[in-house]
């Protein structure tokens, strides 16, 4: 998740004075998604198979007109979001398939390369091997929708009270340091001892100071 959103920001957000935080943080929480419940990631080069910025348009466009006045007839958004639900969910089972094939998989599941793959897996343990392609596709749409908008949304109205508190956000960035930092002390306090066990005690100390003054910051 690091490196990915670290590549997010570097293409989409750097290179830029203003940005739209709402559409770039769909982008990433998409691409999250697609790598945790898919297995699937920017990099994937195989042209046989759908990757995430082909998905992302259909499932944008799926999405957009989810909510249209129900009327399945050319140049409806209805019917473009049918269309659109339809090619992202052949296009994510043949992922999950090309993958499978490909030895991303064992038959066991241990190497199990997303929600998809362990659906279709417990499928085969306990339906006997059947499964239908609407089962698989209503309970992945039912993971990624909540998950989706509401994890962007947080994200949004964090962003945007971080940059009308540029105090806080100082703040926040100082604790976030504290914390990285606090992480590698305990990492490497065996090999280098109590010099080590010093130094991150005074980094306890400095987090929790700055999460007191932000707490005060708030309230007032």
């Amino acid at each position: 998740m690091d490196s990915m959103t670290r590549k997010q920001i570097q293409n989409d957000w750097s290179p830029f004075e203003d940005t739209k935080v709402y559409p770039l943080s769909k982008k990433v929480v998409f691409s999250f998604a697609c790598r945790i419940f898919l297995g699937m990631s920017d990099d994937d080069d195989d042209q046989a198979l759908m990757n995430v910025d082909t998905l992302k348009r259909y499932f944008y466009l799926e999405e957009s007109f989810m909510f249209s006045l129900p009327v399945d007839l050319p140049g409806t958004g209805y019917s473009k979001a049918m269309r659109a639900g339809k090619i992202s969910k052949e296009g994510i089972l043949k992922a999950i398939i090309g993958k499978i094939q490909q030895g991303h998989v064992d038959d066991d599941g241990e190497q199990s390369v997303g929600l998809l793959t362990h659906i279709l897996f417990r499928s085969k343990t306990y339906n006997k091997g059947f499964i239908r392609e609407k089962d698989v596709w209503n309970a992945l749409t039912g993971v990624l929708l909540p998950a989706y908008d509401d994890i962007t949304a947080a994200i949004t109205f964090l962003l945007k009270y971080l940059a009308q508190l540029p105090h806080i956000y100082t703040q926040v960035y100082t604790v976030l340091n504290a914390a990285v930092y606090h992480i590698w002390i305990e990492r490497n306090s065996r090999r280098f001892g109590g010099e080590v066990a010093i130094v991150g005690s005074r980094a306890e100390q400095i987090k929790i100071a700055v999460k007191t003054n932000i707490l005060n910051s708030c309230e007032s």
